[in-house]
């Protein structure tokens, strides 16, 4: 049997769910903030798998499927537990921006850096959410693109410090049930990537369409934290088939880079999320306001887009110039 788990202000027995907060703070108006969790502790000893969303304020699908994820685990036939930060930057999320709009920090970043409770608020959110993953022996990083998109999961097998922990972030990458990417990292940018480093395999999925709890996009995510956690053995039975996801590409893929704009206009896209692209074919044009070309973006290498950012501003295809335009991947070498 496990024992009595605590994280933060959460104790919970075995074959129970407890519900609390990793951390806590107030604003200036002293209304008192707190970062959402869950745990789910399993009747019996396990693994320990850390699920994270909300990272980024604009991304609510992946808190949409977590949630829906932990209303389906029965603690009493677990093996081990879940803890489901379920709003990891409760101040980004309520303002809908992709940071902390209080002290302008990214919280993927502090997460992985050494924690810092008496810091600006987003490394004390950081500080509450580490203790978490230092408990975890899994780690999911839910997130998500804006729509056009597609679904797929983002390791770092590259910045393993064994082929055992390589071999088993493949495994558990591709137990999610979608495509999966390599991330080629020397050094630590992400939760993901710490936990890795730190023998705890880590993925990110990345689900299609941040804004929307539509059960199209988040019955993705759902099903694929249910996966993970079922082929690390914390729920039974085996993972079940992804339903409805289209493309689901198989094989070895690398993160390639980033197509940018080199002129201001209005982005007009040709090709699909996930369809491939050979290298020198038009994959989009930039328009002036007499619908002139201005430029014709030429795909870098064979490959895909796994997303179509049309710029830096939410929802809308109006460039300014060097607006990213759309994530390329390839297969790896």
């Amino acid at each position: 049997m496990t024992g009595t788990f605590e994280i933060g202000d959460i104790k919970v027995k075995p074959g129970e769910v407890g519900k609390g907060s990793v951390a806590r703070f107030r604003l200036g108006d002293s209304q008192e903030i707190k970062v959402p969790a869950i745990v789910v502790n399993g009747a019996k000893e396990g693994k320990t798998l850390l699920v994270t969303a909300g990272v980024h304020g604009r991304e609510v699908c992946g808190i949409g499927a977590l949630l829906d994820a932990v209303k389906r685990m029965d603690p009493d036939k677990m093996s081990g537990r879940v803890i489901a930060v379920t709003v990891a930057n409760p101040l980004a999320v309520s303002l809908g921006t992709y940071i902390t709009p209080h002290d302008s920090v990214n919280l993927s970043s502090p997460i992985f850096e050494p924690p810092n409770p008496a810091g600006s608020v987003t490394p004390r959110m950081a500080a509450g959410i580490r203790k978490a993953l230092d408990a975890c022996d899994y780690l999911i990083d839910m997130h998500a693109n804006p729509l056009p998109s597609m679904p797929f999961v983002i390791m770092c097998q590259s910045i393993a410090r064994s082929d055992e922990i390589r071999k088993e972030a493949r495994r558990f990458a591709e137990a999610f049930g979608v495509t999966v990417i390599e991330m080629i990292k020397t050094a630590p940018v992400s939760m993901r990537d710490f936990a890795t480093y730190m023998g705890k395999p880590g993925i990110t999925p990345e689900l299609a369409g941040n804004f929307f709890l539509w059960d199209s996009i988040t019955s993705v995510g759902t099903r694929g934290i249910l996966n993970c956690a079922k082929a690390i053995g914390i729920l039974p039975g085996e993972p079940e088939p992804q339903a409805g996801v289209d493309p689901i590409l198989r094989g070895n893929f690398v993160f390639h880079g980033m197509l940018r704009s080199n002129t201001g206009g209005f982005l007009k896209v040709h090709k699909k999320p996930g369809e491939f692209i050979r290298e020198g074919d038009h994959v989009a044009t930039i328009l002036d306001c007499y619908g002139d070309v201005l430029q014709e973006v030429m795909m870098p290498t064979d490959g895909y887009c796994w997303a179509f950012l049309g710029g830096n501003l939410p929802q809308s295809w109006v460039l300014t110039e060097g607006d990213n335009i759309a994530y390329v991947f390839k297969k790896a070498n």
